[in-house]
């Protein structure tokens, strides 16, 4: 079994500098990782905060001058996203360039990209003590056209209303992007506070990954880490439940066809050795296309469009998820949980379960094949508190017994039954 490879180092108060290697890549990649619990008043200006912060840096203000400058290091790219985990939400901003030794004048590449790098996240662009106008106002803009996305692609939006129907009353219940309401709410003046109070209390995660050395890039940030005032707050990155009290929602809206999710809590915590049983037990119930549910529920019964199963691992839970004509909800949903009964009993093929092994196997064997799929990976497991490289994992899931997989689907509890369909009820539905 392949060892742990990504190292990591303490560069400051709550702040610590992890660095995978690989000499397959011909770029590097660094990110830093702001991280804060979720919470309903700071989730939606935190997560306009990194829009915001890549609009330019104080020396180079003008957001088209910092495009051009980005793209004189051979297209450098300055990104950012937001993510939740567990019961946390994550702040990224990102610099990606070619290595150093592809470089036409053995230019430092790497040493600027820490440098913009760092400008960005610590020197943004500020006017009397408050981020621009004209920048608040374009990303609050876009950040609502984001949450109005999630709206409008009805099998996201159910699976969001399911966590936060299941959560309620968790910070994992919150959205991750923030609200509507609250993204207008926003001002120059308060975006900078909230920016203030990320940089002082967040805890921050940077991440190398690439061919080139790792250490350029982290005594450029640890300097700049170190002039900054830090108070970190502590906090649980996951909480996980045990017990599941079902719970039925139902949403109406002006949809062709219905979108029914079922919530389960599986109590696996994700530093737990049987998360990796959840895993496999919910790729043969219906995380491939010769999973129970796509092969029964879907192909043979005709009962959904989509039907699938996926996890929450950072929060020991489980969905699935599924689109149907108003006349076949309860029959897809009897179906649905009818098959998880056909797991717990054990009645699965062993090539079946090889099927969802080879499956999990090769998904996690492509992690390598981007360097933010591997940043992605190791900044979970920092999360996690665990040490598993993808190589490692493939292992562990091609050892995962028979009977692993039945007491992972005995100990899978349902909680939620969420319904999203038409206005009218009458309505029969069809391909959406």
């Amino acid at each position: 079994m392949e060892q742990f490879n990504c190292r990591r180092t303490r560069i400051g108060d709550g702040i610590w500098f992890n660095s995978v290697v690989d000499g397959r890549y011909k770029t590097n990649r660094i990110s830093v990782s702001l991280i804060l619990p979720l919470e309903r008043e700071t989730a939606s200006v935190n997560a306009l905060i990194p829009g915001v912060l890549r609009k330019g840096t104080k020396s180079c203000p003008d957001f088209t001058e910092f495009s051009k400058k980005l793209a004189m290091f051979y297209g450098m790219r300055v990104g950012y996203g937001v993510t939740a985990v567990g019961d946390c939400q994550v702040m990224t901003l990102s610099a990606d360039v070619i290595d150093d030794s592809y470089a036409l004048n053995a230019e430092p590449l790497l040493k600027e990209a820490g440098r913009i790098l760092a400008e960005v996240v610590l020197e943004p662009v500020m006017e009397e003590g408050a981020f621009r106008e004209t920048d608040i106002e374009l990303e609050k803009q876009s950040l609502i056209d984001l949450i109005e996305s999630e709206i409008n692609e009805k099998r996201y939006y159910a699976l969001n209303r399911a966590m936060s129907v299941l959560c309620a009353g968790e910070p994992a219940g919150v959205n991750k992007y923030g609200y509507i309401e609250d993204v207008k709410k926003i001002s120059p003046r308060s975006a900078a506070e909230a920016y203030a109070g990320l940089l002082e209390t967040a805890r921050i995660e940077v991440m190398f990954v690439g061919c080139g050395d790792p250490n350029q890039a982290k005594q450029i940030l640890e300097q700049a880490f170190s002039e900054i005032k830090r108070n970190p707050r502590r906090f649980d990155v996951f909480t996980v439940k045990k017990e599941a009290v079902l719970k039925e929602e139902t949403d109406r809206m002006n949809v062709a066809q219905s979108k029914l999710v079922l919530g389960f809590r599986t109590a696996v915590r994700p530093d737990d050795e049987a998360i990796d049983a959840v895993r496999l037990m919910l790729a043969l119930y219906g995380g491939t296309p010769s999973s129970k549910l796509f092969l029964n529920v879907r192909e043979k019964m005709s009962l959904c469009y989509y039907c699938a199963a996926r996890p929450n691992v950072s929060k020991g839970l489980a969905f699935v998820d599924c689109g149907v004509e108003h006349q076949n909800i309860e029959k897809a949903k009897a179906e649905i949980l009818r098959q998880l009964d056909c797991i717990r009993n054990g009645e699965f093929t062993e090539e079946e379960l090889q099927h969802a092994k080879l499956s999990m196997v090769n998904s996690f064997r492509s992690v390598g094949d981007s360097a933010g799929a591997v940043e992605g990976w190791y900044l979970s497991q920092v999360l996690y508190g665990t040490q598993n490289s993808p190589e490692a994992e493939a292992e562990k899931i091609a050892g995962i017994s028979r009977d692993a997989v039945i007491q992972a689907a005995v100990n899978m509890k349902l909680d939620t039954v969420y319904l999203l369909t038409a206005e009218d009820d009458a309505e029969k539905g069809g391909k959406a």
